[in-house]
């Protein structure tokens, strides 16, 4: 099974709680306090498993789905800063296309794939009859139910497994939460940019391919949940940043970076230069320590606005830190 299982401890990365200069950007970092990031980020492996997801008519089929996934992860090694022709990064996801393990984390034994995966979650496993035992995530890994204690608001969960005393990278992992039945899960849809579009509303269900209608823009989520992937963590204050901790029901406004994007993850990884390892130049979340059951929860902003918010789960030799897009 493809797990990590010496948790120790969890913090949460509050970004609302304190004022916080004005910065381009900032990463995500570990419970030590070390910056996250990629050894090797030209090419790092991504697969995706459609078989729980996304269901609805939202989206055509599942061929669909990979393409915008694969479209998703080229925006982060497509950034270019502004008056620029060339990428100014070294980082490339290389999308490897569908598999059908449901199986997230980082496993320790020698030879382990340790695939970074993207999964769609359908259903709740909390209560499912199928689950025996308290290990959910177990479950979730058999059946493809959602294992996390977010009550009905999260949309999609990263986990970023990494080597606690340097920050490395060494796994990470995109979990989406599908609709299932009345304010659980999202319909995702996966509209056409070209044409003109309006908010489906959370119950409603986009009947028919190809139809204006937008609920939940798997394209915005995929966009910002990449770059929970390669380190990036929610800027306090770029509104219209991707990574920013809001996503609008019906957008799909995250799908393009904006230039606080595109400075993070070509300052994190230039093109023609080595991974920045350190912490140097980058805002700093504040770690705050909460209990494990506390979960990191987050509830639906005024306006019809999603909040977003990150935590951080530590383990004894590796870690793993999730990004939870929430509303």
């Amino acid at each position: 099974m493809k797990r990590a299982t010496l948790a120790v401890a969890l913090t949460a990365a509050a970004i609302a709680l304190v004022a916080l200069p004005a910065r381009a950007y900032l990463r995500s970092r570990g419970n030590g306090g070390m910056c996250l990031w990629w050894r090797n980020p030209v090419g790092v492996p991504v697969v995706a498993s459609f078989q729980d997801g996304p269901t609805g008519g939202g989206c055509s089929d599942p061929a669909q789905v990979s393409n915008l996934l694969r479209d998703s992860l080229a925006t982060w090694g497509a950034a270019q800063r502004p008056g620029e022709s060339q990428p100014c990064t070294s980082f490339r996801f290389d999308y490897q296309g569908p598999v059908t393990t449901r199986a997230v984390g980082f496993d320790g034994r020698p030879g382990a794939p340790n695939e970074n995966l993207v999964v769609f979650r359908h259903g709740i496993c909390s209560g499912n009859p199928q689950c025996t035992g308290t290990d959910l995530e177990a479950c979730a890994d058999q059946i493809g139910c959602w294992p996390h204690d977010t009550g009905t608001s999260t949309i999609a969960i990263t986990t970023t497994s990494y080597i606690q005393s340097t920050g490395e990278i060494v796994d990470a992992d995109m979990e989406l939460h599908d609709h299932s039945a009345p304010r659980v899960g999202y319909f995702f849809t996966c509209p056409n940019l070209a044409g003109p579009s309006s908010y489906c509303g959370r119950e409603v269900e986009p009947s028919t391919f190809g139809s204006p209608c937008v609920s939940t823009d798997v394209g915005s989520i995929f966009t910002h949940e990449a770059g929970h992937m390669l380190g990036l963590d929610h800027p306090p204050d770029k509104p219209n940043a991707t990574m920013f901790a809001t996503y609008e029901p019906g957008s799909v406004r995250l799908r393009v970076l904006n230039v606080d994007d595109v400075d993070g993850v070509c300052t994190v990884y230039p093109a023609g230069g080595q991974p920045l390892n350190t912490c140097s130049g980058a805002t700093l979340p504040p770690i705050q320590q909460q209990p494990k059951s506390g979960g990191g929860g987050c509830s639906t902003a005024t306006g019809g606005v999603l909040s977003m918010m990150g935590v951080a789960l530590a383990m004894a030799r590796r870690a793993r830190q999730r990004q939870r897009s929430a509303g």
